[in-house]
């Protein structure tokens, strides 16, 4: 509850972040984030919200593989997915993405 992430790259991993408890701050939310984070070639989702009850996320002012975010949850490297329908997950286009059509490994 109340994290703060910014500024990092988060890359090749299986779930780059996961939330369960309402407070995730990437960017834009009550914890100050700046964002800034690089979310990647994470090999089935970048941001994943899998929390039981309703929970809010702030993910603005990052890098997505997608100028405007996938959101699913086919787990085939999605930016975001919010797998019980439960998370408000504000996450405003990257003004950059990473690149238009990413080539991960």
């Amino acid at each position: 509850v109340g994290s703060k992430v910014e500024n990092n790259v988060i890359t090749n991993n299986s779930f780059g972040v996961e939330y369960d408890v309402a407070g995730g701050d990437l960017g834009g939310g009550p914890a100050g984030s700046v964002g800034g984070n690089v979310l990647t070639c994470n090999t089935y989702t970048d941001l994943v919200a899998l929390a039981q009850t309703p929970i809010t996320i702030f993910a603005n002012s990052n890098r997505w593989d997608h100028t405007t975010p996938t959101r699913a949850c086919t787990f085939v490297q999605d930016d975001i997915c919010d797998y019980n329908g439960t998370a408000t997950i504000n996450a405003a286009p990257a003004t950059q993405a990473v690149t238009p059509n990413p080539v991960c490994p």
